[in-house]
């Protein structure tokens, strides 16, 4: 049997076509044909709310080539890290609507893993029958459950279906989800069974046509030898076409059932076989399958329902705050984005702070204490308050529609100065959005400073960061939690991948968010500051010496600091004002706010402090955010700092509050008593803050600048706020 290339096909049958017309003959009666259609989908993740369109199309095919004629195949992860309404029922849902759809055989994807061997051999594979699961790269597996190959009859033809997966399987899922399961050479294990199934020999099997069913994306795949006819790929949720290097088409159908891949097998009369090959966008008004709607309708009722049920309650932080959202374009409003607020994906939020933490402690929770070191999460990933309605109480659907893409949790480690790297890149001039703040756990804080790259764009540059009050080592190593699409480089945060470990943990972030949730309720609440803070405007002439400290406030209705108290060096600067400009404006003139909270300190240095103070703030030292005081009157000391905060104030400008009565509040921790500017504070010039026209002002009045004051030297920042309790 040889194997025509699709366009040599297409000529033979116009010449044939032409024949016939001349002849007065038909064309059937030249060149007999047999043909069987193999309809592929891949990466259908429990999306059940495309089914009915996908079925629709699907159907539409049956009816153009014949449903005799028809099979359709799948490249793995039908299931898991799925839509809500499909997860929460552990994907019966999508196991239903793919039974419906007429799924015959489908590739053993990485997902398919996730709830474990003993999930997909006991429960999985007997509820999806008749679906057969094959891989034939997995060693020590049950084969009786997962063969390496199955064949069908269609159109008296026998085409065989070689599973794959991942050869990185281990390295993809949390390993004592696998058992001894172990992966082989792809290339390797499914040219052994196509080469057996193609040497002529009827003890070992044959087949007229060898299709690849590969859950790997279609660039790795171009090794496969001859023997094969035609390849299905996946994984890597992309629309694809592209051949191997023998010359077999190779088709991916994007992800969530939104695309749909046709190989046409054709044999002549001299038992010739000629594949072609299309994949295809399901259409946004494809017909919808009956059965498969009402399948998704059944499903989405019943998430309503468990959609409803409780499962957690936010409680007030030490400022009254119960506010947890994302971050907004103008704190002017006192709202948030659900609110009517703008969307502002540039600045940090209580939100992010709270997911990040989330992420953390339920990757520790589930594989053990020290499994992660930090939190992160995408502020792109966050598409919804989580507390819409301000009762209070958190549903299973509002965790959700902050969490609604079903992302796998995953984990990788990056060194320090990878971690440093990947802080640095939520600057992105040029984008649409120039700034994508990242939210971290609670055990994370970090500096940095506000400077004009050479291209004249506004960025940061990372110049301390700190885990678990430690400053971080650039050659240590730090695991990080967070969802696969950020770990893997989405959203241009490339630094992860350069890390190296990545795992996916075997469950999506919704499931790691509700099992917080219920298992932390304690921790339920919004941080009290930011996990960030901003330098910008270094001057020093002599003993006079000014600078902005920036990023202090969050932007959609939190209590929002009045004043920033300042040690630097040992020099204590006493409190400032703190005003809430700092907007930048994206492409489409959007405000953001990454620097939203800001304070101009200046002072004339004695001898003495000008001594102390150097040129050399290299490290910012903020504790978590539960080191708040209160004192008696309606505001609150938030001390960042771990230096013992000075005794007396320094003799600039800036000085503390006047004070007053104070209640259990240590005796060196200044106590804020009145909610109006510090006397002295009111005597120095307009406070200079960066603004949309001058941030980042990188100007200085000594030569060596921002680089003289970040060389390395150990010297502290110390940072307190002063913010008015929220009413309640």
């Amino acid at each position: 049997m040889r194997r025509t290339p699709a366009r040599f096909l297409c000529a033979i049958a116009c010449l044939f076509t032409t024949l016939a017309v001349l002849l007065g003959a038909p064309a059937a009666a030249l060149a007999e044909q047999t043909q069987v259609h193999v309809l592929a989908i891949t990466d259908f993740h429990g999306h059940i709310e495309n089914g009915a369109r996908l079925a629709g199309t699907i159907d539409q095919e049956r009816a153009a080539y014949g449903a005799s004629t028809t099979t359709l195949v799948s490249a793995g992860d039908n299931i898991n890290a799925s839509y809500f309404a499909s997860s929460i029922q552990r994907d019966v849902p999508a196991m239903d609507q793919l039974k419906a759809m007429g799924l015959t055989v489908s590739a053993t994807g990485n997902h398919e893993f996730d709830n474990g061997v003993a999930d997909l051999y006991d429960r999985v594979i007997p509820y999806f029958s008749p679906v057969q699961y094959v891989a034939a790269n997995l060693n020590d597996v049950d084969t009786t459950k997962i063969p390496s190959y199955t064949t069908q009859v269609i159109s008296g033809k026998t085409v065989a279906f070689v599973g794959a997966t991942l050869e990185s399987l281990p390295s993809a899922v949390n390993p004592a989800l696998l058992g001894n399961i172990t992966t082989s050479s792809i290339a390797k294990s499914v040219d052994y069974y196509a080469h057996q199934l193609k040497d002529g020999d009827p003890s070992n099997g044959e087949a007229d046509a060898v299709v690849v069913l590969a859950h790997e994306g279609s660039d790795a795949l171009k090794g496969l030898s001859p023997d094969v006819d035609a390849v299905v790929a996946g994984h890597t949720h992309v629309l694809a076409e592209g051949q191997t290097d023998a010359g077999a088409p190779i088709v991916q159908a994007d992800h969530y059932g939104q695309a749909l891949a046709t190989i046409d097998l054709t044999w002549d009369d001299a038992d010739n076989l000629t594949v072609g090959e299309k994949v295809t966008q399901i259409a946004k008004d494809a017909p919808e399958d009956a059965t498969a709607k009402s399948i998704a309708d059944a499903a989405e009722a019943k998430a309503r329902e468990i959609g409803a049920e409780q499962v957690g309650t936010i409680r007030s932080n030490a400022l009254g705050d119960t506010t947890l959202a994302r971050a907004t374009g103008d704190p002017s409003l006192d709202q948030t984005v659900a609110a009517g607020n703008q969307e502002n994906r540039g600045s940090e939020s209580t939100l992010g702070a709270l997911v990040a933490t989330a992420t953390l402690d339920a990757t520790n929770d589930t594989l053990g204490a020290g499994t992660a070191d930090i939190g992160v999460v995408n502020s792109g990933g966050l598409r919804n308050e989580l507390d819409t309605n301000g009762d209070g109480v958190i549903t299973y659907m509002e965790a959700h529609d902050v969490l609604p893409f079903g992302n796998a949790n995953a984990l990788v480690t990056l060194t320090g100065a990878q971690l440093k790297e990947l802080l640095n890149q939520q600057w992105q001039p040029g984008n649409k959005r120039p700034v994508l703040w990242l939210g971290l756990s609670d055990n994370v804080t970090y500096a940095y400073k506000l400077v004009t790259d050479e291209s004249g764009n506004q960025r940061g540059e990372v110049f301390s960061v700190q885990v678990n009050g430690q400053e971080v080592d650039d050659n240590s190593t730090y695991r990080v939690a967070g969802n696969s699409f950020l770990l893997s480089g989405g959203d241009n945060f490339t630094a992860f991948k350069l890390g190296t470990g990545y795992v996916e943990t075997g469950y999506i972030d919704l499931d790691a968010m509700v099992s917080w949730l219920q298992n932390h309720a304690d921790k339920v609440q919004p941080a009290v500051r930011r996990h960030s803070v901003g330098f910008a405007n270094l001057q020093r002439t002599g003993n006079h010496v000014s600078f902005d400290v920036c990023g202090l406030s969050f932007t959609a209705g939190e209590t929002r600091p009045i004043y920033v108290h300042v040690a630097v060096n040992g020099v204590d600067f006493g409190y400032w004002p703190i005003t809430d400009t700092g907007a930048v404006a994206d492409e489409d003139g959007i405000k953001l706010t990454p620097y939203a909270g800001q304070a101009h300190v200046e002072m004339d240095l004695t001898d003495e402090q000008a001594a102390l103070f150097e040129d050399s703030i290299n490290q910012v030292q903020l504790l978590a955010s539960g080191d708040v005081r209160l004192d008696c009157t309606d505001a609150t000391y938030v001390n960042f700092d771990a230096m013992p905060t000075p005794g007396t104030p320094g003799t600039g400008e800036g000085e503390r509050p006047s004070e007053g009565e104070e209640e259990d509040t240590p005796a060196s921790t200044p106590t804020p008593t009145s909610d109006e500017p510090p006397a002295q504070a009111s005597a120095k010039p307009a406070p200079r803050v960066p603004n949309a026209e001058r941030v980042p002002d990188t100007s200085d009045a000594t030569p060596a600048g921002w680089a003289g004051l970040l060389a390395a030297g150990g010297a502290l920042v110390a940072i307190g706020i002063v913010a008015r309790r929220k009413a309640k």
